[in-house]
């Protein structure tokens, strides 16, 4: 490194390979996370940027977010153009995984209870269909009907308990579930058998803790390759008040992409 390269730091400051096997090392839990002016961390946990386009929100985005989505696709059974992904909600991680999906040559299918998000992705994003789970309470069906009855190859899985049982059914045989979130919880006796379905499919449902710096660094090079737009929905100032308002946006779910804090 020099003076004045442009850096982001890994989520996982000792993960340089390989599946991180505890939180000790997450900035953000045990370890204090990057919301202040400065901070020190171990040159090994940084990664360089290569020349772009792209914002420091932009590439700040990728630490966390960017790194879930490219375990979800590249951490076991790569994916490969062809491929059908179906990403649940407009969030961070969903809104970059439709993103990055797409750059890798992949068909798309994304959800929301909101048709005017839904326009929107469709529009700024290119998302290959669009399903509002509001209005088609049953999107299995529906993904199964897209896809000629094949099912899509990966889920980007964000509501845990609550929608397991339908991604089970909207997944291909043989296909991937990324469980990167449990934002839908069901009542203990309203589970589903998510072994048997998954074994009935031969399917790989596996939970992802981010990413190593490796990962960090496969998904810096092909973003910075292919100067894809990593989907930053609002930026808020680094101050108090702002903060506060940053947190309270992100809480309230309006969001479609990701929320940032700027500093600059």
């Amino acid at each position: 490194f020099t003076k004045g390269d442009k850096v982001i730091v890994t989520f996982d400051l000792a993960t340089l390979y390989g599946p991180i096997k505890n939180w000790n090392n997450g900035l953000g839990g045990p370890i204090d996370g990057v919301l202040r002016e400065y901070v020190a961390v171990p040159s090994t946990a940084v990664v360089k940027l290569p020349d772009s386009h792209l914002s420091y929100s932009q590439w700040a985005s990728v630490v966390c977010t960017g790194t879930t989505v490219w375990n979800s696709f590249y951490g076991n059974i790569p994916l490969k153009p062809g491929d059908t992904v179906l990403c649940l909600g407009t969030g961070g991680v969903s809104v970059t995984g439709l993103v990055l999906a797409k750059a890798a040559g992949a068909t798309t299918i994304i959800t929301s209870s909101s048709e005017e998000k839904l326009q929107y992705i469709q529009q700024k994003y290119g998302a290959d269909y669009t399903i509002n789970y509001k209005t088609t309470p049953k999107w299995a069906e529906e993904v199964q009907k897209i896809t000629n009855g094949n099912g899509v190859d990966y889920i980007l899985e964000n509501g845990g308990s609550g929608t397991i049982k339908q991604s089970l059914e909207a997944v291909a045989y043989g296909g991937n579930i990324a469980v990167i979130g449990f934002l839908s919880p069901s009542l203990q006796h309203t589970m589903p058998d998510v072994a048997g379905l998954a074994l009935a499919k031969g399917v790989i449902v596996r939970g992802i803790m981010v990413g190593s710096k490796q990962l960090l660094e496969d998904a810096v090079r092909f973003i910075g390759a292919r100067n894809i737009p990593v989907p930053v929905e609002k930026t808020f100032k680094f101050g108090r008040d702002q903060v506060v308002d940053a947190y309270a946006y992100l809480a309230s779910r309006q969001h479609t992409g990701k929320v940032c804090i700027d500093f600059c």
